[in-house]
């Protein structure tokens, strides 16, 4: 500020500099000069550190030198303050240029440290009685201004005049000086609602606050000719509104109401501002407000904290518009308000947490007994029901006709599956008032906190207590009959939620072996409504168990239903604990969209292992509670009541898979064959159009696949197809089930998968340890989607196989050793072929694969071959060894690898010939030859190839003699001097 400077500027016309007469460039020069405007309101200096409430007083003074606005008069104004949006406007002065208005406007400010948002608006506008008003012109305090006045010292003053401007051009008046408005503001302490009542620190935990609307003085007319108003008060907290009596044509009403408002937690503070609005109530119209009075949430939060037994009254200012609301007889508009600080009511006081509850718990919550019920009927008494809603669910108690007390004794179980989470619904009971030919009257209600219920979840398992309740309404409580307050007698209990299927428990004795449960779904009543305007819900129901997915059929346009489908659920060891839990899902079936999921349930794995370990022969039936996705809350149905599904379970035996395979009375370890023959099928379902079905049948078995050929045009198929399943170590079991699948040919679409069924991995493991030779048949059902596949007959679809227990043959089992063979020999083995290779580069490549021969220290590498799935090497390599009579040391191993340019070469897999097998070899009849394929091995499973199929190694072995003969080393030359020296002495 403070500074000025001259500059010359050409003018430029279309591009080019204008000339002048005199034949010289047109200058235009220019003076700038920089000022500081002095800040408007001079004396409301801001003070360091200021903040919390205030009130902002605008006084509008006045205008002078207003223009003429009107053809026939001279300016009716008017002004607008606007600030942070709000709109506070003054009375009309009609036909003067200099008005005076006097007008002053209160706006209560909860925080002065908040700077501003938006500038302050001042308008100036000529009313017109037939038309918009005119805008003649305004002025503006920038909110960084504002935001210092704001911060003012209390009780300072200041006034300033603001010279009006309009489109950018100072207004001038009809005298031609400058049109201005004249303002004053000044800045006041307010003092906090109810000062009396001081904060407590070291408050904590639920306080109560009883709230009395006393009186209220000084009211404005607000009815007709003939009278004044009609009173009432509204007081709003917490979303919830509470509502004194109506007083008739009056000007001054006593009301003298008390409410009850409940924190829960005095140390967290509350949210929510405390608003008391004033109303004129009409008879035929809608009810007038007539102001209002608001307690902010960080007042209403020191008072709850405040000290106990604390009481204070306070006189409020009813504002309307941010200004003072006048009586009839032009006094301020005053309401009287007092306050009370309690302890409030803690429910079932008794009963205290307890450390480290978690898990599922139960409270079974008992509505007893109402007395002193209101009159609630003409020729009656009351007809008292109770209806008690936690988490959405509504639970509802007997009615009780004509009666001012009741006795329900009715015991309702609320469930919370983690107790250490806490609940988030509130537990409310309503009370209500039976009519016959009209609704229902509400009595009142009373509440328990979520708070409160979360800590009696975790009470102490076996803890009980009773406590009686207020029942109200309105916010104050409901006075009966005898003119004492109406009460409702609750008993609550801890207990355990019960485990499913409680008759159903596990034998003292110890239980092995498989075992069956055979799961019913039964029925579900009190669905949820699920379809459209002109639907109710199309319900099925899903039984997940180890993965496998067992489905209902879906019946329509039903609130509850039944199906009585059995599934069987089976533990091959029920001494070993299950890893599954039991779930069963109800869902909505939809024709056009995706179904709709409506809850589930759960029977945990635990509870399972105990049911598999129950008598043969054990059942029972248990309704169970749907809770709703995500939330665990229970389903609710269309009928407020708890979504329920019936189950029943029975405990049975597990019949024996090829019951005649024998085991082994001898411990098993090694290579071990099953020979498994997909004999026939019959009973299929008719698949084809213009046909019957064209049966085929996959037997996968460690992930390799193994085919039959197809029958055509048949219910009845035979295909006696064997397929030898192989393991490397008996001993060790087998790790995935055998899962035959049949499908129906198609030759111009995808095949259908007709259904399935699995040996389990643990009968498998069995059989391989069996007595070689064993052998069994067995009829198997086609499932599909967890229920058996129904023929064209309509029976079972059944498909048979047979089974025989073998030893894996040797390699080259052609080749017998043959006695007293000594001396060196060789096995000339040709390393031809490895086919079904798996894919192992990168996009467009597959596998460029070489073995290598390891035996003996020896050690052989075949050519790399290049991008293939099947590598023909026809490579021969020679074993040698210089005593066939004597022991090997280590197995013959062809490493298979797939070589890359990069990085380091993959291993593939591995085959192996043991040491004892090659002792054979070499001890066999000269020019013994053979060629086998074998399978190569990789963590113990066969390598399967990009095509499905096993990797295999196609060897070819010839024995033939050493052309050569092996130096001894001087180690074993020296021993056999010794040997031949101790026989020469041992004959001697």
């Amino acid at each position: 500020g403070g500074w000025d400077c001259t500059d010359t500027f050409n003018i430029i016309h279309e591009g080019a500099r204008v000339i002048g007469q005199d034949k010289k460039p047109s200058v235009l020069t220019l003076k700038f000069a920089s000022v500081v405007p002095d800040p408007v309101f001079p004396k409301l200096e801001p003070r360091e550190g200021a903040g919390g409430p205030r009130m902002l007083g605008f006084t509008v003074a006045n205008c002078r030198n207003l223009p003429k606005m009107d053809r026939f008069g001279l300016c009716d104004g008017f002004v607008e303050v606007v600030y942070e949006g709000e709109v506070f406007t003054t009375q009309v002065v009609k036909n003067s240029l200099t008005p005076d208005f006097l007008q002053q406007f209160d706006i209560p400010i909860d925080d002065v440290a908040q700077p501003c948002t938006r500038d302050v608006l001042l308008r100036v506008l000529d009313w017109n009685q037939t038309s918009a008003a005119d805008l003649v012109g305004e002025a503006r305090i920038p909110a960084a201004r504002m935001s210092e006045i704001l911060r003012a010292e209390p009780g300072l003053a200041d006034t300033e005049g603001f010279a009006l401007s309009l489109k950018g051009k100072d207004v001038v008046g009809q005298s031609t000086e400058k049109a201005v408005l004249n303002l004053k503001i000044r800045m006041l302490e307010i003092p906090p609602a109810f000062h009396e009542v001081e904060r407590d620190d070291a408050a904590a935990g639920p306080r109560r606050v009883e709230v009395t609307v006393c009186t209220v003085n000084h009211l404005p007319k607000m009815d007709g000719l003939f009278g004044r108003c009609d009173p009432y008060c509204i007081m709003s907290y917490d979303g919830m509104e509470h509502k004194t009596e109506v007083r008739k044509n009056t000007y001054d009403a006593e009301f003298n109401e008390t409410f009850i408002l409940d924190a829960a937690d005095a140390a967290a503070g509350v949210a929510s501002d405390c608003v008391f609005t004033l109303w004129d109530w009409d008879a035929a119209s809608k009810d007038d407000e007539i102001g209002g009075v608001k307690i902010s949430a960080a007042r209403m939060s020191e008072i709850f904290s405040g000290r106990l037994e604390t009481e204070a009254t306070e006189t409020f200012t009813v504002m309307a518009e941010g200004k003072a609301v006048r009586g009839n007889d032009l006094h301020k508009t005053e309401l009287v308000v007092k306050v009370r600080v309690c302890e409030a009511p803690i429910p079932f006081a008794a009963m205290a947490p307890e450390e480290g509850a978690a898990g599922a718990r139960r409270l079974e919550l008992g509505v007893s007994s109402v007395k002193s019920l209101p009159k609630m009927d003409g020729f009656g008494k009351c007809d008292a029901y109770a209806v008690l809603t936690f988490e959405g669910a509504e639970y509802r108690t007997e009615t009780k006709k004509n009666a001012y007390e009741a006795v329900w004794d009715a015991v309702f179980p609320l469930d919370s599956w983690d107790v250490a989470k806490g609940v988030e619904s509130d537990c409310e009971v309503k009370v209500w008032d039976w009519n016959s030919t009209s609704k229902d009257d509400e009595v009142g209600s009373f509440k328990i906190p979520a708070a409160r219920m979360s800590e009696l979840f975790r009470a102490s398992v076996g803890e009980s207590a009773r406590d009686s309740f207020t029942v109200m309404a309105e916010g104050k409580p409901v006075i009966g009959h005898d003119r004492v307050r109406c009460e409702v007698a609750l008993s609550v209990k801890v207990c355990e939620v019960p485990r499913a299927f409680p008759m159903v428990m596990p034998t003292e004795e110890e239980v092995k072996g498989p075992r069956r449960l055979d799961i019913t779904v039964a029925s579900v009543a009190h669905l949820p409504k699920m379809d459209g305007m002109f639907g109710r819900c199309d319900p099925y129901a899903v039984l997940g168990y180890e993965g496998i997915e067992y489905k209902t059929a879906t019946v329509k346009n039903t609130y509850e239903c039944e199906w009585n489908e059995t599934f069987s659920l089976d533990s091959m060891d029920a001494s070993k604990d299950a890893v599954s839990d039991c779930v069963v899902t109800l869902w909505d079936w939809d024709a056009a969209s995706k179904d709709d999921e409506i809850g589930s349930l759960k029977i945990p794995a635990s509870r399972l292992s105990e049911l598999f370990r129950a008598s043969i022969g054990s059942s029972a039936s248990e309704t169970f509670s749907v809770m709703a996705e995500g939330t665990r809350r229970p389903v609710v149905g269309h009928d407020k009541s708890k979504c329920q599904l019936v189950l029943q379970v029975t405990v049975s035996e597990v019949p024996l898979i090829f019951p005649t395979v024998e085991m082994s009375e001898e411990e098993v370890s090694g290579p071990r064959r099953l020979d498994m023959t997909l004999a026939s099928v019959q009973s299929l379902p008719k698949k084809d159009m213009f046909g019957k079905c064209d049966p085929f049948a996959t037997l996968v078995f460690e992930g390799i696949e193994y085919q039959t050929e197809v029958k055509k045009s048949a219910y009845e198929a035979e295909w006696n197809e064997t397929f030898s399943l192989d393991i490397e170590d008996a001993s060790k079991g087998v790790r995935q089930d055998c899962t035959v699948t049949v499908w129906d040919w198609d030759a111009a679409s995808k095949n259908d998968q007709i259904g399935s069924f699995k040996i389990p991995a643990a009968r498998l493991t069995d059989m391989f340890r069996g007595k070689i030779g064993s052998a069994g048949v067995e009829a198997f059902t086609v499932m599909e989607a967890g229920k058996p596949v129904v023929g064209h007959d309509k029976n079972r679809c059944m498909v048979k196989m047979n089974v025989t227990v073998c030893e894996v043959p040797k390699p080259f089992a052609n080749i017998e050793a043959a006695e007293g063979t000594t001396g060196p020999r060789r096995i000339e083995m040709t390393l031809r072929s490895c086919m079904h290779l798996p894919k192992k580069d990168g996009l467009g490549s597959k596998c460029d694969p070489y073995a290598i021969v390891m035996f003996e220290g020896q050690e052989f590498k075949t050519d790399v071959k290049r991008s293939t799935y099947d590598a023909d090497w026809d490579e021969q390599f020679n074993l040698d060894v210089a005593h066939a009579e004597k022991p090997l040391m280590t197995d013959l191993m062809v490493h298979v690898y797939d070589w890359d340019m990069v990085t380091k070469n993959d291993p593939i897999g591995v085959l192996t010939i043991s040491a004892t097998r090659m002792e054979e070899l070499f001890r066999s009849e000269l020019h013994s030859e053979g060629q086998e394929t074998f399978p190569i091995i990789s963590n113990g499973d066969p390598v399967i190839g990009h095509s499905g199929q096993k990797c295999v190694v196609d060897l070819r072995v010839r024995v033939v003699e050493c052309p050569f003969a092996f130096d001894e080393p001087a180690e074993e030359k020296e021993e056999e001097k010794e040997e031949e020296k101790a026989g020469t002495s041992a004959g001697a």
